[in-house]
């Protein structure tokens, strides 16, 4: 069956589209369509007229994952061509396949005809279409994420104008006692506001949903701690200045409630998945890791999402050289990457209940691994449960890896990573027990047949 081939060079106003056979030559006229729905119905009478001159041909595009860009475009031909191919390509990909022909010229249409010759080469495969539920939360999701940086950011900043207008309230504006802070900064911002102020107008200031009180106990400390203060800056315009920050980290902070109820209830509509049943999955992270990996077919082995997810090392060597610690890499996808890592620490925290992660983590320090290599170990095993569960649709079964009588308990301490004696270990209050397997008896060893060799 004859094939057609184009490639789509992705813009933030108009696509380049550049049509070939599968010897790699031009068919037609380059086109330069506009984002829109006259510029989409462009390309599809084009496809309808070389459809007319090549009957039974099978047509494939590809095109580059530019940005958010290439979404809608996408999301047209799924619903009007079914019947086309479209693949999303990584552009590093087309980047060193046109580094590999040595083409140096830098243009839509030299980049449309370069993507349409990477398809034409190698064929990739199909974009997965993604389930319209998992792309409205994965969105929610990364929106949740920006305004947790965006908190940080104004925490920051208000850490910095407290220290010179009311250095004695640094390090109090927490995620929940903080909020009564926040409160008080938003009507009485500097440390002289604090001290000009009566002490009953400081304990009814209200904050919070349920409209607590600042209190009278409260008052009176803010107002011992504003005559000692030693503030180098109480003017109007550091007093705007905090006010307006600690009224911004108030509004994020109601953002973030809405946004974590909004997920949770979208999660909840959901298929049933399993994630949750991991120790140190909780529902937000089980909600971010299903919306980042969409369909779990994607990835043939546990070892293509770990690559996925880019918890490995990066190694780099030649020669005699040999990269004594190799750090983590800095591909794969972020969302993910940080969700998995925040649920292996919440898995190993000296409070979480005993787990796999948490086993294999204290194993790995007391065979003399750093903390954050043992971490890294950790990662690859949390995705590869995560894996096996999405794959199965099975809960996770904590005896699976452990079956009884197949390990032993061996005891660690917690500051030091060293192997407790288990005599000692109910002296030691820092003591954890691990499970190690149990070495198997060594396998006999096979004779070796004796070849008669001729004479």
């Amino acid at each position: 069956m004859e094939k057609v081939f184009f490639g789509i060079d992705i813009g933030g106003k108009s696509h380049s589209v550049h049509f070939i056979d599968e010897k790699k030559r031009p068919l037609c006229k380059d086109l330069v369509i506009d984002d829109d729905i006259v510029g989409y119905h462009q390309v599809i009478e084009a496809i309808r007229r070389l459809k007319e001159k090549h009957p039974g041909a099978r047509f494939h595009g590809g095109a580059e994952a530019t940005g958010i860009y290439w979404r809608n475009l996408f999301f047209f031909f799924q619903n009007e061509l079914p019947d086309v191919t479209l693949s999303l390509i990584n552009p590093l990909q087309t980047k060193r396949f046109k580094d590999l022909e040595l083409d140096r010229v830098k243009t839509d249409a030299t980049d449309a005809r370069s993507i349409a010759r990477y398809t034409a080469t190698f064929e990739p495969e199909a974009a997965p279409s993604v389930p319209e539920h998992l792309a409205d939360l994965q969105e929610l999701c990364r929106y949740r994420k920006a305004k947790l940086k965006e908190q940080s950011k104004y925490t920051n900043l208000l850490h910095n104008y407290l220290k010179q207008a009311f250095p004695e309230l640094c390090g109090r504006v927490k995620r929940k006692a903080g909020l009564r802070i926040l409160a008080l900064l938003s009507s009485f911002p500097t440390a002289r506001d604090v001290r000009e102020a009566n002490a009953s107008e400081i304990a009814s200031i209200r904050y919070g949903k349920r409209n607590f009180k600042v209190g009278a106990e409260t008052a009176s400390e803010m107002k011992g701690l504003a005559e000692n203060s030693v503030a180098s800056r109480t003017g109007p315009g550091m007093g705007f200045a905090v006010r307006s920050v600690a009224a911004n980290i108030l509004r994020i902070r109601g953002e973030l409630a809405a946004l974590e109820e909004k997920i949770a209830e979208l999660y909840s509509s959901c298929p049933a998945t399993y994630l949750v049943t991991i120790p140190g999955v909780g529902p937000l992270s089980a909600a971010v890791i299903e919306s980042e990996i969409k369909n779990i077919s994607r990835f043939t082995t546990a070892k293509k999402l770990n690559g996925y997810i880019g918890a490995y090392p990066e190694l780099r060597e030649s020669g005699e050289f040999r990269l004594l610690k190799p750090r983590m890499t800095k591909c794969g996808n972020r969302y993910l990457n940080h969700a998995v890592y925040m649920c292996v620490l919440a898995a190993i925290s000296p409070k979480a209940p005993d787990s796999t992660i948490k086993h294999m983590y204290w194993r790995q320090v007391a065979q003399g691994k750093e903390r954050m290599v043992a971490i890294g170990s950790c990662m690859r095993k949390m995705n590869h449960i995560i894996f096996g569960i999405l794959m199965s649709g099975k809960p996770f079964e904590a005896s699976y890896e452990f079956p009884e009588d197949s390990f032993e308990v061996r005891f660690v301490d917690r500051e030091t990573g060293c192997v407790v004696p288990e005599e000692l270990a109910a002296s030691c209050e820092t003591a954890v027990a691990v499970r190690w397997k149990r070495a198997a008896a060594p396998k006999p060893k096979r004779r070796k047949k004796e070849v008669a060799r001729p004479s």
